[in-house]
């Protein structure tokens, strides 16, 4: 989880005190967030709110997975700023993990490789 949202995440403090983290993906790309994310957001115990939007600088619809937390705000921005200490806290099973949701978030799906099974 944590190296997808270090790969696709956004975090946020409002003018009100509020922490917001949030994933967005194109809806090519929202089964992950329903098979993946937002499972393990759930697991964890955070509420999530779920909404699709039209993104004005792309022109694409997207989906946006949203979680009001101080300590999911503070933990991501820690990531953020030191990934590689980040990293060497993590036994070798975390580390694949981390590197898997990395390579989660900057994937990109195509047609290219449909004939591959």
């Amino acid at each position: 989880m944590a190296g997808f949202l270090y790969g696709d995440g956004t975090c946020y403090r409002s003018k009100n005190g509020a922490y917001s983290v949030w994933v967005d993906q194109t809806s090519k790309r929202e089964e992950l967030l329903k098979s993946e994310v937002i499972p393990r957001l759930r697991r964890e115990g955070f509420k999530i709110y779920v909404y699709q939007y039209k993104d004005r600088r792309h022109g694409t619809k997207k989906t946006r997975v949203l979680v009001y937390s101080k300590k999911l705000f503070e933990d991501f921005r820690k990531i953020r700023a030191k990934p590689t200490e980040y990293l060497e806290t993590l036994d070798r099973k975390d580390v694949k993990l981390f590197i898997a949701g990395l390579f989660d978030a900057e994937g990109t799906i195509t047609d290219q490789n449909s004939h591959i099974q």
